[in-house]
């Protein structure tokens, strides 16, 4: 008897277990830039959601499901110039864009999510930080 009101309550107890979503899931919809560091000459820049504002800075990636993205925005960062949708893969802590037309322009960003912000981060070969971006989900 004890053994069947065991089986009986272990399903409702497996219901309520949430598993971890996964990178690819978590990263699918629109992502609003909030704030921003770059390395120019020896001097990091940082633009927070004020100056962003303050400027008209408007930046918004979309992931979608079929493994494309897209850049809508004015963010006047270099990289970006040369993209305005692509294809994007995850491999472990790393997000690939891979540009539609020349794989020369493909990007590849450290990532991650924490507390709700998803950060993205692209370092040259001196360890500069190209672009450390925050973004919060776009509603």
């Amino acid at each position: 008897m004890k053994n069947k009101t065991i089986f009986n309550a272990l399903p409702g107890w497996i219901k309520q277990i949430k598993l971890p979503e996964r990178p690819e899931k978590k990263i699918i919809g629109k992502w609003q830039l909030v704030e921003y560091y770059i390395d120019r000459e020896k001097e990091l820049l940082h633009f927070d959601e004020a100056s962003l504002k303050t400027n008209n800075i408007n930046f918004i990636l979309t992931f979608l499901e079929s493994s494309e993205f897209i850049l809508r925005g004015n963010l006047p960062v270099v990289m970006f110039s040369s993209f305005q949708e692509g294809n994007w893969s995850i491999s472990r802590n790393y997000l690939n864009w891979i540009h539609p037309k020349n794989a020369n322009n493909n990007i590849r960003f450290q990532f991650a999510f924490d507390k709700g912000i998803f950060k993205i981060l692209k370092k040259d070969e001196k360890g500069n930080i190209e672009f450390f971006g925050l973004f919060r989900k776009k509603e």
